[in-house]
């Protein structure tokens, strides 16, 4: 395929160097998809902040419903 234009040949090049990292990202998160160590790690990490996250969620609900905060909209 012969490159129309400079802005073809910058897309062409563009995609030669981002497709193989892009492969080598989806390769490792594939691998991270099979790791059974990561995935007992990251539940851990999610549960450990189950408590934090759903305070964070209700403290942010009860001050967007809050008259002074809508004054500023």
């Amino acid at each position: 395929m012969e490159p129309n234009s400079h802005q073809d040949r910058k897309t062409i090049l563009k995609n030669h160097f981002t497709e193989p990292k892009r492969a080598e990202i989806d390769q490792q998160f594939d691998a991270m998809a099979e790791d059974k160590a990561y995935q007992t790690l990251q539940t851990e990490m999610a549960e450990s902040f189950e408590k934090s996250d759903w305070e964070a969620l209700l403290f942010g609900e009860i001050d967007q419903s809050s008259p002074a905060n809508n004054d500023c909209k």
